[in-house]
């Protein structure tokens, strides 16, 4: 298990990985936490206080189905579909939670968001990504991003991932998403090299672009010139960026 997935609910504001569970029932099950953090997702089962596998040929329920699933499902029965609240405060209890809140469906989004608080999930996620500093380190992973150039321009740029921008540094930015909320589009973005500012005109660089050559000074990128990497055809974007 990587621990490289969320499952989340923006709307509950609620967010888990496999991880969480296996710290939760660590110390119920006295199992190591290391060894339910391997097997939660997969094809395992309890039985006797024992992790034992194949758990379809044996009709058992999964780990992840009868610790993370039935639980989630129970309380959303609870708060979403009976609307119980009692119900729902005495499954809270069970799992730690002591609930305030003396409307359903506020009740249900306090036992979730207390039970399993999505800026916790997501800061982990975000501190497991390798560094921008030494991700590229591995010739596999600049192959894949430069296009399998042995000699870009940029290589130099993206493995030092120095925050300097002027005189002599480079921006370098991934697009990793677009998002389109309330009619515009938002750019999901991770910096490999340089800073952005608001109001930046960045250029496009990807492989429907103009192509490199002409964005080149004897054959070295300008000093101080901002580029991107992006998969579409276009010649610049303009960034709003907030701060």
């Amino acid at each position: 298990i990587l621990g490289n997935v969320i499952f989340s609910s923006a709307v509950h504001g609620y967010s888990f990985g496999v991880d969480d569970f296996a710290a939760i029932y660590a110390e119920r099950l006295h199992i190591p936490k290391a060894e339910l953090n391997a097997t939660l997702f997969g094809d395992f089962y309890i039985s006797g206080g024992k992790i034992k596998d194949e758990a379809a040929s044996h009709g058992k329920k999964t780990l992840f189905s009868q610790l993370v699933l039935e639980p989630l499902w129970a309380l959303h029965h609870c708060g979403l579909v009976t609307n119980d609240l009692t119900k729902l405060v005495e499954l809270a209890g069970k799992l730690g939670v002591q609930i305030k809140s003396r409307r359903v469906l506020d009740a249900f989004d306090e036992a979730v968001r207390t039970w399993l608080p999505l800026s916790q999930a997501c800061f982990r996620a975000c501190a497991r990504a390798p560094s921008a500093r030494t991700a590229f380190h591995n010739k596999h992973r600049m192959q894949y991003l430069v296009g399998n150039k042995k000699e870009h321009p940029l290589s130099n740029a993206i493995q030092e991932c120095s925050p300097t921008v002027y005189p002599t540094g480079i921006t370098i930015i991934l697009v990793v998403k677009l998002i389109r909320m309330e009619g515009r589009k938002l750019a999901v973005c991770r910096v490999f090299s340089g800073r952005v500012r608001a109001g930046e005109e960045l250029y496009l660089l990807g492989r429907k672009v103009a192509l490199l050559s002409k964005l080149l000074v004897g054959g070295k990128v300008m000093e101080g010139f901002v580029m991107m990497f992006f998969f579409i055809l276009d010649h610049r974007l303009k960034l709003a960026l907030n701060g």
